[in-house]
């Protein structure tokens, strides 16, 4: 009907019997198994426990990271480095790839070289940490003390050269009277972060009951040929992307698999194995997915 001076009104029908309500078992029939052992508790999850009347759940608790960066030439972030010096931005990058891996991560800070100060560091480490992450010191030198002292400890850590690049010396094992883990990584930082995606990571992942405890892969198309060193399995800073039609592209980022402006950039690495010198383009390469934005 219409009024003078007023909108038309029409005159809906009443609700039908039962609308707006829900059956109980509408969504999730029962019996239906609502999250597999390993999987990560998000907000969605946690309201579906509530909703089906779960009000506790076991789980893992987030793996406990400490970071301990070694070396008498390490300054501090903030300081005027001098000759002679570098910057400690390993400490900080890898604290912040346990997080990113699911870890509650302490940064220590710097431990110089010297043997007892580095002895009593990793003790008191032991009573809080589930994995200790250590760079710099690998090496055969003798200033390599993290390499010293610890390979003279009845064996409980190993330290080996790998087929792996950019990286050479990674030392692995447990210390302590808990016999904590441990993952000794080299001092130059694109190495320390590549060794902490091929060894650490997958144990922090483990630690933390995660499945699976490795980065997703891809087989994508090579678009820029690239050399690689022989005997070696590579780990290149790349660009994957979604091609139209499916399938995956991937694009080397410029100064190779040591510069850290290329592994910034990049969500994903490029893997090419020890027989490969030539990676030509066009040819279908392995890739490490770093996250899912492509």
């Amino acid at each position: 009907m219409d009024r003078p001076g007023h909108g038309r009104r029409r005159d809906l029908p009443g609700p039908k019997r039962g609308y707006g309500l829900r059956r109980a078992g509408e969504e999730l029939p029962a019996g239906t198994l609502l999250a597999r052992a390993g999987t990560e508790i998000n907000p969605a999850l946690v309201a579906v426990f509530a909703a089906t009347g779960i009000g506790h759940v076991v789980v893992r608790s987030s793996p406990r990271v400490v970071v301990v960066a070694t070396g008498d030439e390490l300054v501090d972030v903030g300081r005027a480095s001098q000759p002679g010096q570098v910057v400690d931005a390993n400490s900080h990058a890898l604290t912040a790839a346990a997080v990113e891996a699911g870890a509650m991560a302490y940064r220590v800070g710097i431990c110089d070289d010297d043997p007892e100060g580095l002895r009593g560091l990793l003790e008191d480490q032991t009573l809080r940490a589930d994995l200790i992450v250590t760079t710099g010191g690998t090496g055969t030198g003798p200033g390599d003390m993290m390499r010293r002292i610890l390979s003279r400890r009845d064996g409980a850590v190993t330290f080996q050269s790998v087929a792996l690049y950019p990286g050479t010396t990674l030392g692995f094992g447990t210390v302590g009277g808990e016999e904590v883990p441990i993952v000794c990584l080299p001092g130059e930082p694109a190495a320390a972060l590549i060794g902490f995606e091929v060894l650490a990571r997958p144990a922090i992942q483990l630690l933390a009951g995660a499945e699976p405890v490795f980065r997703p892969s891809v087989r994508a198309h090579l678009l820029e040929t690239v050399p690689s060193p022989a005997g070696l399995r590579e780990f290149r800073p790349a660009h994957v992307a979604e091609r139209r039609g499916g399938g995956y592209t991937v694009q080397p980022l410029p100064g190779g698999p040591y510069t850290m402006s290329g592994l910034a950039e990049a969500n994903g690495l490029l893997v090419l194995g020890e027989k490969v010198t030539t990676a030509t383009a066009g040819s279908t390469v392995d890739v490490l997915l770093l996250d899912r934005r492509r």
